[in-house]
């Protein structure tokens, strides 16, 4: 987990495998970071090949005042029954989507 704008500074650095009995998944628990800021992220496999880097913004604090909030709902996928347009769309770098709070159920 980078800060863009501290010069790229390595805020968190982890490591965890994704395996089989986890559906090739995993989850980090990223405790300690400041509210309400922007980080990039990005993962590297096995041969230390990297992923493409994406980018998150941290809640606000508890107390802090918000203005408005806006959420991007994404429904459930099933590869076997189409494709992921959606993601794709919104992933893109000529429609970034702009939400706060992105929710994939």
């Amino acid at each position: 987990m980078l800060d863009p704008f501290q010069n790229g500074e390595n805020i968190k650095l982890g490591y965890e495998m994704a395996i089989a009995h986890n559906d090739w998944t995993i989850k980090l628990d990223m405790v300690g970071l400041d509210h309400n800021t922007q980080y990039v992220f990005a993962f590297l496999d096995e041969h230390g090949v990297a992923s493409p880097v994406g980018m998150t913004k941290t809640a606000p604090a508890a107390n802090e005042e918000v203005e408005n909030l806006s959420y991007a709902v994404f429904s459930c996928s099933n590869w076997g029954f189409g494709y992921f347009h959606a993601y794709n769309v919104s992933s893109s770098a000529q429609t970034p989507l702009c939400a706060d709070v992105v929710l994939l159920c």
